[in-house]
């Protein structure tokens, strides 16, 4: 069953992002796990929609692989990025300190 989920997410998954977009709720804001939408209905299609995002992690699904090496760098960038982005959001004017963490 995991490899089948992980095959059919990977291959079609402008598929599984559209059947997931189709069941979003326009129009409900705030936080849906502390306060919950009224119907079931509306419930249901919160929770299955994180319910299917959560198996196809579970699985696998989401791996990528980089067969010619073009983003190794990209690993390094985002943990600078990760560690360092607050110190430049709280040094610098509000644009300015993303800027800085985008261009490093």
């Amino acid at each position: 069953g995991k490899a089948i989920i992980a095959t059919f997410v990977s291959s079609y998954w402008p598929l599984v992002v559209t059947s997931l977009v189709l069941l979003l709720t326009p129009g409900v804001t705030g936080r849906c796990d502390l306060h919950p939408p009224q119907t079931a209905w509306l419930r249901f299609r919160f929770y299955f929609i994180e319910l299917v995002l959560v198996v196809c992690f579970v699985v696998g699904a989401f791996r990528v692989s980089d067969p010619w090496g073009w983003t190794g760098w990209l690993n390094t960038w985002a943990l600078f990025a990760y560690v360092t982005h607050v110190a430049w959001h709280r040094l610098l004017p509000t644009p300015y300190g993303a800027v800085v963490t985008y261009l490093t």
